[in-house]
């Protein structure tokens, strides 16, 4: 095996609990958003493709409870005007996702899946590299 192959794999396996931390992260703010959030209908107010890098941004407004005007920004391309059902956390509304399974847990999952694959690439790979080139 080619010299600091271990340590690229270990720098892999460090990257990945990386992602992995982000993604746990994520799922734990949508926990509690689902557990003491409040549900209101948003409007895009923005909406951008670009073709070129295949890539969608869209930016939510909505009201909370206290009258204050919200924004948030998604990956999911949505038509300008199109209201949406919006779920924000109680006592922060800047931490809100739009209530469908893309805005929710598309991304998360993606997240999670990179972070799993990794994970057991690195992990695979020091294995072979202590077992198979000692």
């Amino acid at each position: 095996m080619p010299k600091g192959t271990k340590q690229l794999f270990a720098v892999l396996l460090l990257l990945s609990l990386y992602i992995l931390f982000i993604g746990a992260k994520d799922v734990w703010n949508k926990v509690l958003i689902k557990m003491d959030g409040v549900t209101t209908t948003g409007i895009v107010v923005e909406s951008r493709n670009d073709d070129a890098n295949d890539s969608c941004l869209s930016i939510i407004q909505f009201t909370d409870e206290n009258g204050q005007i919200h924004t948030f920004k998604t990956n999911a391309g949505y038509k300008l005007g199109r209201t949406i059902e919006v779920r924000y956390k109680r006592n922060d509304p800047s931490i809100a996702h739009i209530t469908d399974f893309i805005g929710t847990w598309f991304w998360t999952a993606v997240i999670m899946a990179i972070g799993l694959i990794l994970l057991f690439t690195s992990i695979c790979g020091l294995l072979a590299a202590h077992f198979l080139y000692r």
